[in-house]
């Protein structure tokens, strides 16, 4: 049985590799470290930047690439502080902390598939085939946008909650859009 010690992130990094190693393991398994609490009372997601959201948290996240490094860096800005003060923080608030971030994002995303996908028709699947995989934060960016990217800017720097409620909006607008196109075409059908 592993003991560990109730060390600092700071302490974490200094140690060797295979005391490290231990510490690692517990990291990726044990509850105590899994279960995400907003241990430095952030502020939450839907009140950060689109940018922040998008372009930060969410690219690295679907990169594989929120490192302890990135995550101090998250945890500082949305916090207000410096990065030297949350590495200081004890290794468990942290890693809590960060699995707190993975599951509010992970929130966030399930509101974004169930709120924005729209089926299109066979057609327009068949003709959208693989051409938009991967810019999806670029299509969002450039919907809220109204097209106009010498408006980019402006829109990375609004609240997420208001960028997802208009997105929101836009999707609903375009099943609107679908569904009377559909009932056109009924009609159309049955009077001729």
């Amino acid at each position: 049985m592993i003991t560990l010690k109730n060390i600092t992130f700071f302490d974490f990094v200094l140690m060797g590799d295979d005391e490290r190693s231990e510490y690692e393991f517990a990291i990726k398994f044990a509850k105590l470290f899994l279960k995400p609490v907003n241990e430095f009372e952030l502020p939450e997601l839907v009140d950060q930047s689109f940018e922040f959201i998008k372009e930060r948290l969410q690219d690295n996240i679907e990169r594989g690439n929120l490192t302890w490094e990135k995550t101090l860096e998250i945890i500082a800005e949305m916090k207000g502080t410096d990065m030297k003060h949350i590495v200081h923080e004890k290794l468990i608030k942290i890693s809590r902390q960060k699995e707190w971030l993975f599951a509010e994002f992970e929130k966030l995303m399930k509101i974004e598939m169930s709120q924005l996908a729209i089926e299109g028709t066979p057609e327009q699947n068949e003709a959208s085939e693989g051409l938009f995989d991967g810019l999806g934060i670029l299509i969002q960016l450039d919907t809220l946008a109204g097209g106009d990217v010498t408006k980019y800017n402006d829109v990375r720097k609004c609240k997420y909650s208001e960028c997802l409620a208009k997105l929101i909006l836009e999707a609903r607008r375009s099943k609107c859009d679908q569904n009377y196109q559909k009932i056109i075409e009924r009609k159309y059908k049955n009077n001729v």
